[in-house]
């Protein structure tokens, strides 16, 4: 075999190694959106759901910094938030797991989304870049949210409201229940209804006797 045909052979076989390493650590990550950006943060490579999402905010990217691609985003009026943690991350040449970032426009709405990340080194220890991915975890997030707001309404409501579980035992009670009952935070977790009204009622007897 020539020089020539051996060099050929040699890159052909390296760039092959590299698609299925590639594969491979994608493959581990397991996610929506895929890339790969080289040692000054600049996308080589993304993956074709990525390209559609890009493509649709109207931002170039490949042989473009991720700063870059947030600077246009952010131009044209779309708001991004924590994305510090991940610009730190990529910074320090660190590994990261499931930052979460977000990404809001009047043309997509708001994503939100988890993003992973494993830095590249070569042979011989050098750094090469770092292959990402990121999860769409925007119905999560909403989901999060609304259990939140619904938890504020529960905690400020001036009924006294309990939630039992399949077998009737308490599991939540909010502050109007508590005071009703006399009790203090949590006290009522654990117990039954019946076994609550009479331990109540008993309670009650008591505090009558004493005060005749």
């Amino acid at each position: 075999m020539s020089d020539h045909l051996r060099a050929d052979w040699e890159q052909t076989q390296a760039e092959l190694l590299a698609r299925i390493e590639r594969l491979e650590a994608l493959n581990e990550l397991a996610a929506d959106f895929y890339w790969e950006l080289d040692s000054d943060n600049r996308f080589v490579w993304v993956s074709d759901s990525f390209a559609t999402f890009l493509d649709s905010i109207g931002t170039l990217y490949l042989g473009h910094s991720i700063i870059e691609v947030m600077d246009r985003f952010t131009d044209k009026g779309g708001q991004l938030e924590g994305w510090d943690e991940l610009l730190q991350s990529l910074e320090n040449i660190e590994g990261h797991s499931d930052i979460c970032v977000s990404a809001e426009s009047e043309e997509m709405g708001r994503i939100d989304s988890a993003i992973s990340g494993t830095p590249i080194f070569d042979k011989q220890g050098q750094y090469c870049g770092i292959r990402g991915a990121a999860t769409d975890i925007s119905k999560r997030v909403k989901a999060e949210q609304d259990l939140l707001t619904k938890s504020i309404v529960f905690e400020r409501m001036n009924d006294g409201v309990s939630i039992v579980s399949h077998d009737g035992v308490i599991i939540d009670t909010n502050p109007a229940y508590e005071e009703i009952f006399g009790l203090q935070p949590g006290q009522a977790i654990g117990m039954t209804r019946k076994t609550l009204q009479r331990e109540f009622q008993i309670s009650t007897a008591k505090s009558d006797e004493l005060r005749d």
